[in-house]
């Protein structure tokens, strides 16, 4: 047994959930549009901004015991949260400021 947890050990269909995020922001904006350097909408800050509001309407669904999904998308905000985060790191990764 290994002494940390392998991202194969972990569930996949909820990071197959994640397409539903990207699917769904395809929709609203253009697809691949997150991956663009030009582009306003999806820039690095933005998303971290994006990113904070999903955490914070996360944390207080749990402090509330209120809904902990997405009025628009009806997605849960860990989603959102975790979405934003991979786009993030992708750029990164990508070079894309």
């Amino acid at each position: 047994m290994s002494k940390y947890t392998k991202h194969s050990e972990l569930w996949p269909e909820e990071f197959n959930d994640l397409d539903l995020v990207l699917r769904m922001g395809a929709e609203k904006y253009r697809a691949h549009d997150w991956e663009r350097i030009d582009c306003d909408t999806f820039n690095n800050l933005k998303r971290c901004d994006n990113t904070f509001h999903h955490l914070s309407r996360l944390f207080n669904s749990l402090e509330n015991d209120t809904s902990a999904f997405d009025d628009e998308s009806n997605l849960h905000h860990a989603l959102h949260a975790a979405a934003n985060l991979m786009m993030i790191y992708t750029r990164y990764k990508r070079g894309i400021k």
